[in-house]
């Protein structure tokens, strides 16, 4: 917003800007004002904080439009800004009577000293000789003034300024004192009061012609403002009310029912209707936009409110006509009044030609064409000189508005049709060539129907409608290479992904089938394209096509019902479970035994149903049980895993420990290879069975591999210990004492082997309890017992044999007799330690003793059986062999 400019008398010279407080008007403050100009702080204030006020919302933060504009509340606000400005002008700078401060002594009630004093009498007619010459001043001044611009505000300001200015002066004169003094000097004869009184006279007749016209033309001051900041809509709707008030103006003013003061203010509002028109609609900046749409609503616009000028007048002379002689005739010069507005008007309808022709090759040339046609270098040839259509008008240097110019505006409409005719000679060339090499007759029907529904120059829809032949010639040749790929691609068509191959064609074949029915569809829309001969015969073509298509499509349907019927039935009889080898070959697995026939059965009767085919009652149920069966088949695959998984894991021991519950467990897993089928209702049942009995053996077995890894670590230790410590051969010297600690070692080492080995005896007892658990009667084969025996044996071996190599480190051997002694008395004593070691009984971990002939038990031990070993004799042999090396 900008502050309102103000002449001296206090009139606005131009109108408030109503857009806001800008960002100048914040940084001004009214400390910069100069102090001893008040009307411009009041005006600065008024105009600056009220308006802003009324015109500005703060809480959206944008500028109320023409709903408060146009209404009474900123109507009244502006005028009493415009009533402030006036007064502290008037207050400041208007006229004023001089009063001089003896007033009270010369109007004194004494009158015959008054009349003698010459004194008092030349003081009071040079005070009237003044007033009589500031008011044929103030007179001759007003008679001189104008108003400040050729807007109709101008000239009710100007009114209102003039009857303010009047009725001032008037009040002054009315004052007592003034009215004292006139008194005397018509008591004292001087002729100065003649002249004062014919100038207040014509004052009088001027300040009531100025509260007349005033008075009457705040009637209009509503719409007038409306006219001076509203927008095209508002002003539109104010002007028949405008025209209305200043009929009634003409009719009842005193002063405005004359030619040559109403003539004025219509020539004036004639002239701010074209002056706001040529504030808004401007070619430079408005053709240069892209929503084409919006400008020709603004020139629209723009051209009602020019017609809306006339058609008012004419309106209200028609009016006054019909109510007969008692009305004074309303007529004015229609030259001075309308032939400015009249001829913008018809420039504003060239403007909206040259915007219709521009918008109708915009929509025509659209990159729809150009996708269809594929014709780029032709199109953007056309649009570049769509483009240039408008830039004679933009960059035109006078103003088309203006009569003087009609000449050169007439000279660039000339240029502009003749451009505008060029255009449309290259787009028909190119339309005829373009609809000749269609890359797709659905497209380019969709394009011909818009284009025909668009608004366009008329050659080109004449050429457009001509076009649907091109379009079914298209249409036929696709028809024909649909038939060359139905019958390419009936047999061996590409599969969509998860597609079978069965309904795989019939989905490609109807896939082609209805890329030519859309088509076909699309085209009876236009309702006499498919009813001429060409079209007939066309469609004749299309029918036999479908028939084809149709016949094809139900043979491969009903054949694929019989075939896949026994397919089903074998599939649904098979038993869930099948044996095979694993890839090495070393085991037999068990496989979920879901025939692939079935698998693909099932997808095929989903497939043949998702393209609308009735498939039989028992492929619909198969259908609808496929999630169960992939249910069994996740609980199969589980169940065959977790089998599978056991036997991947089970030693040669385990399964000959196990037999037995092996045997349980396959018992309770063989009714999946025989008699559980698809069909079956117990598959649940089973899987639940099953999985029990493999639980129960994993339970088994796992017990049995946690006794099993501590029977095995147990033999590890026995074999890894040593009854000679290495501190010992290395630390002594050959001695009786040597030898005696030497034995002592060796016994109480064998007294913690001893410890060992007893400790197998339990966890054998453990496992032969986990064994019978499932089933008293069963035992442990004897297998087992001789396993573990076994390994105890080879593990004492591995004793005794580290034991002697470990006597070969003694650093006390002087000779061979010491390395004899040595091995002598160490053997002994390593082979005694091993009678504290018992054997089982047969079957049984049990220890074992032998009856004498006395009635006593000997120990039954490893003892003979470790002296017979062949590997400790060869030992023995290399030991000797290196005592007599060492010797020699």
């Amino acid at each position: 917003m900008m502050m309102t400019q103000c002449d001296p008398s206090g009139e606005r010279s131009e109108p408030i800007d109503s857009n806001g407080p800008s960002d100048d008007l914040k940084s001004t403050s009214i400390a910069n004002i100069p102090a001893h100009n008040k009307a411009l702080g009041s005006v600065f204030i008024l105009d600056n904080v009220l308006l802003p006020l009324l015109r500005y919302d703060i809480s959206s933060k944008k500028v109320r439009e023409s709903n408060l504009r146009s209404s009474l509340h900123l109507t009244y606000a502006k005028k009493f800004s415009s009533r402030v400005c006036r007064f502290v002008e008037q207050q400041e700078k208007g006229v004023q009577l001089i009063i001089p401060s003896n007033i009270e002594e010369l109007c004194s009630e004494e009158t015959g000293e008054i009349q003698k004093g010459q004194v008092k009498m030349r003081t009071i007619e040079r005070l009237v000789s003044e007033w009589n010459t500031i008011l044929t001043h103030s007179i001759k001044c007003e008679l001189q003034q104008k108003p400040k611009n050729n807007l109709p505000m101008g000239e009710v300001d100007f009114w209102r300024r003039r009857h303010v200015v009047l009725s001032d002066i008037m009040e002054q004169i009315k004052h007592p004192r003034v009215q004292r003094i006139l008194e005397l000097t018509q008591t004292s004869g001087s002729a100065l009061v003649i002249k004062f009184q014919k100038n207040i006279s014509d004052l009088e007749k001027l300040a009531v012609e100025a509260a007349d016209n005033a008075k009457f033309l705040s009637t209009l001051e509503r719409h007038l403002r409306t006219i001076n900041d509203g927008s095209l809509s508002s002003m539109i709707t104010a002007l028949p009310s405008l025209v209305d008030g200043m009929r009634m103006v003409w009719t009842i003013s005193r002063h405005y029912n004359k030619d040559e003061r109403m003539l004025p203010l219509m020539e004036r509002v004639s002239f701010h209707v074209a002056f706001r028109v040529k504030a808004i609609v401007k070619p430079s900046s408005l053709l240069v936009r892209n929503d084409l749409n919006l400008v020709k609503e603004k020139v629209r616009q723009s051209k009602i409110l020019l017609e809306s000028w006339r058609r008012s007048y004419m309106s209200t002379r028609e009016l006054m006509e019909e109510m007969g002689s008692s009305q004074r005739r309303w007529e004015f010069d229609k030259v001075l009044l309308f032939e400015q507005t009249d001829y913008m008007a018809k420039t504003c309808d060239d403007l909206l030609s040259i915007i219709d022709s521009v918008n109708d090759f915009k929509c025509f040339f659209s990159p729809d064409l150009l996708a269809i046609t594929g014709e780029k270098d032709d199109v953007n040839h056309i649009v570049s000189c769509m483009d240039g259509l408008t830039n004679a008008i933009v960059t035109c240097n006078f103003d088309m508005f203006e009569i003087s110019n009609k000449n050169k505006w007439q000279t660039a409409m000339e240029d502009f049709h003749n451009e505008v005719a060029y255009i449309e000679t290259r787009a028909r060339a190119f339309i005829e060539r373009a609809f000749q090499q269609l890359r797709s007759s659905k497209v380019a029907f969709e394009l011909l129907v818009n284009l025909s529904s668009v608004k366009s120059r008329t050659g080109i829809h004449r050429l457009v409608e001509e076009r649907f032949k091109d379009v079914l010639d298209r249409y036929e040749s696709e028809l024909g290479e649909a038939k060359v790929l139905f019958r390419k691609y009936k047999d061996h068509p590409p599969l969509c992904r998860r597609y079978q191959k069965t309904p795989g064609i019939v989905a490609c074949v109807h896939d082609i089938y209805l890329r030519a029915k859309s088509a076909v569809v699309l085209f009876q829309k236009h309702g006499d394209m498919l009813s001429t001969p060409r079209g007939e015969n066309v469609k004749r073509k299309y029918l036999s096509f479908a028939k084809e298509v149709d016949s094809f499509k139900a043979k491969t349907f009903n054949d694929w019902t019989v075939r896949v019927k026994d397919d089903v039935h074998d599939g649904l009889r098979r038993p869930i479970l099948k044996r095979n080898d694993d890839k090495h070959g070393l085991i037999s697995v068990i496989e979920t035994n879901f025939s692939n026939e079935l698998r693909i059965t099932i997808a095929e009767a989903m497939q043949f149903n998702t393209l609308g085919y009735h498939v039989s009652e028992s492929l619909a149920h198969l259908v609808l049980q496929q999630s169960i069966y992939d249910e069994y088949m996740i609980e199969l695959e589980k169940l065959s895993h977790s089998y599978n998984g056991i036997f991947r894991v089970l030693c040669p021991l385990e399964n000959s420990t196990l037999s037995r519950h092996i045997e349980q467990l396959n018992i309770a897993i063989q009714p999946g290879f025989v008699s559980v089928n698809w069909s079956s209702q117990c598959i649940s049942a089973y899987v639940q069975k099953a999985n029990t009995a493999i639980d129960v053996f994993k339970t088994i077995l796992c017990e049995i591999k946690k006794h099993t890894s501590s029977l095995d670590c147990i033999v590890k230790n026995i074999g890894k210990f040593s009854l000679v410590g290495i501190k010992t051969v290395s630390e002594g010297t050959l001695t009786r004492a040597t030898l005696d600690a030497l034995d002592n070692e060796i016994l109480a080492n064998g007294v913690y082997i001893e410890s060992e080995h007893k400790a197998m005896g339990p966890l054998v007892r453990k496992v032969e309890m986990i064994v019978k658990q499932a089933d008293v009667s069963l035992t442990l084969v004897p297998s087992y017992y001789q396993y573990w025996e076994k390994k105890a044996y080879n593990a004492f071996v591995e004793l005794i044999t580290r034991s002697l190599i470990t006597l070969f480190y003694f650093n006390g051997i002087q000779s061979f007799q010491d390395v004899s002694l040595l091995l002598k008395r160490g053997l002994k004593t390593i082979l005694h330690s091993l009678n504290q070691h018992n054997r089982w009984k047969a079957n049984s971990c049990e220890e074992a003793t032998l009856s004498r002939d006395d009635g006593n038990e000997d120990r039954f031990t490893f003892k003979d059986d470790i002296e017979r070993n062949p590997s400790l004799r060869v030992l023995l042999r290399a030991a000797k062999s290196h005592t007599l090396s060492i010797g020699n």
